[in-house]
């Protein structure tokens, strides 16, 4: 979504710091209408009928046998049969535009589990959506799993620098369990927090430059490079990965950058959206190399053609950048 930038890695990246686990995200289907960006209760797959617009099934009767266990986890994952599910609505939500339909059983309406009598009732009072509604839904990424590489009290490695939170990376690992991201945040926020600041007690005095050089320029069409960058990454980058559509990508966010028409400015928000466009197209493209050098599927990285798990490919891939991305795999 718009409000998620990755700006914050491509930043770390230039400073020296090292990303890991870059390949791996966490999908999860949510609304596209009513009410977008709802994230979509997977315990109601079991009781959900899902259909294009012109009310065609998406999935055969078998396929619909691996709803019940779809039902028992959110986020994507590549290591459970039920994976055929997300292809599947991934594959009808890139050539729907308005998303996969979704309709409820009479078992979802009348007497429901307890936990989705709770979720219907939130959308009802929160969201104004009914359980007789039919609603929309897509394929979204909804958290990182991957950043920022620290130590266990924040540090990133380069001096003065420390991370935490959703920006850092090697906590979760290739699937991510549930309420790490409280751990990510209440954790990690504290140990870095402390030691960032038991550090800046002993450099305030040292500290004794006050203004910095920034080139200001604004990058023409900036919003329609940035939608062109998230159609890329959403086709090629999401659930179904694979080495033709992940090289064309490469080659597409290339020809964005090699195109870049950038003027003076003294516009404050022309110059930060400029910046932060430059941050995304450099995340993006890590997140496309990782995922192009991780030749199996692992957890939330799927590969179609690499659809098994390599044993030798059980170690986090290192990215780091000095004029240009080097990545590896860390085998320590």
């Amino acid at each position: 979504t718009d409000d998620v930038s990755g700006f914050a890695h491509s930043l770390a990246l230039k400073c020296g710091c090292q990303l890991i686990n870059m390949e791996f995200m966490q999908m999860m289907p949510g609304y596209l209408s009513p009410a977008r960006n709802t994230i979509f209760n997977e315990k109601t797959f079991r009781f959900a009928h899902f259909s294009t617009s012109n009310s065609e099934s998406i999935f055969t009767e078998q396929e619909e046998t691996l709803l019940d266990m779809r039902s028992t986890y959110g986020p994507f994952t590549s290591r459970l049969p039920s994976r055929q599910i997300d292809k599947k609505l991934t594959s009808a939500s890139i050539h729907h535009p308005d998303g996969v339909q979704v309709s409820y059983a009479n078992a979802a309406k009348n007497n429901p589990p307890e936990f989705i009598q709770v979720y219907f009732d939130w959308l009802a009072s929160t969201k104004k959506v009914s359980v007789e509604d039919t609603i929309h839904i897509g394929i979204f990424s909804h958290a990182a799993n991957g950043g920022i590489r620290i130590q266990d009290d924040g540090w990133t490695g380069i001096p003065s620098l420390y991370a935490c939170g959703e920006v850092t990376g090697g906590m979760h690992g290739a699937d991510r369990m549930g309420g790490l991201s409280t751990a990510n945040g209440l954790v990690f926020g504290q140990r870095a927090g402390y030691t960032a600041s038991t550090h800046a007690l002993h450099l305030s005095k040292l500290i004794t430059t006050t203004s910095y050089e920034l080139d200001c320029y604004s990058i023409h069409n900036a919003d329609e490079i940035r939608k062109q960058l998230q159609e890329l990454m959403y086709q090629h980058a999401m659930v179904i990965r694979n080495e033709a559509g992940l090289h064309f990508a490469l080659s597409e966010l290339k020809k964005i950058s090699n195109t870049f028409i950038r003027t003076p400015s003294d516009n404050i928000a022309d110059i930060v959206n400029s910046k932060i466009l430059e941050g995304q197209l450099l995340t993006a493209t890590c997140i496309l190399e990782a995922a192009l050098l991780r030749k199996e599927s692992r957890g939330s990285h799927y590969r179609e053609d690499y659809p098994n798990q390599n044993p030798d490919m059980t170690h986090p891939i290192e990215i780091t950048y000095d004029s240009e991305l080097r990545l590896h795999f860390q085998l320590k």
